[in-house]
């Protein structure tokens, strides 16, 4: 939406971007029904084979070897996979910046199945706005010459579950993140001084 920007706070999971630049998976992953299938695997576990349906098998044939780890029973007589593949990040806030509006509000609320939100603006903020963006547990923050005032608190991000939707939304910050250091680091030290 032009005019408006959306930045994330996130923790990174240093583990798990470790061991996947050690397997050289340098982006995130992309394929829902693959992180859905991930999901109901236990992580670090031996699962055989045989106990996936067809589509399941398709699936774990899909995901690379560094996200699903394929073993082979001791006496050989069994495939067993194992999923290694956690999400790369955590997104703790959602930011929205830009004007006190409905349009700002709207967007924000998108984001309400995967984080915190709130509206970042410069402008003020009337009390039917601030009423309604915490109705949808939007907090606001208003930015004027003196500093970041906190008109409302964003409510607490908590998901009843985690779900595929919610590891491919970790997965496409992951590559924005990913992406920006990649920028970063192509520009000259001086032109980022």
């Amino acid at each position: 939406m032009s005019g408006l920007r959306v930045v994330a706070d996130v923790s990174v999971a240093d583990t798990e971007v470790k061991r996947r630049a050690g397997v050289g998976i340098t982006g995130g992953l992309r394929h829902l029904d693959t992180l859905r299938f991930l999901l109901t695997l236990p992580p670090d576990e031996a699962i055989p084979v045989a106990q996936f349906s067809s589509y399941e098998r398709q699936l774990a044939g899909r995901a690379a070897r560094a996200l699903l780890g394929i073993e082979t029973h001791p006496k050989g007589t069994e495939r067993l996979f194992t999923r290694n593949a956690q999400p790369p990040l955590h997104v703790n806030l959602v930011s929205v910046h830009g004007p006190a509006t409905r349009r700002t509000l709207r967007l924000a609320t998108t984001f309400a199945p995967y984080a915190a939100r709130r509206i970042v603006t410069t402008r003020r903020v009337d009390a039917e706005f601030a009423i309604e963006a915490q109705y949808y547990g939007v907090g606001i923050t208003a930015l004027d010459i003196d500093g970041a005032h906190l008109t409302a608190s964003p409510a607490p991000f908590l998901p009843s579950r985690f779900t595929g939707a919610s590891w491919l939304f970790a997965e496409h910050a992951y590559d924005h993140l990913v992406g920006d250091r990649r920028a970063l680091s192509a520009t000259p030290a001086i032109a980022r001084a």
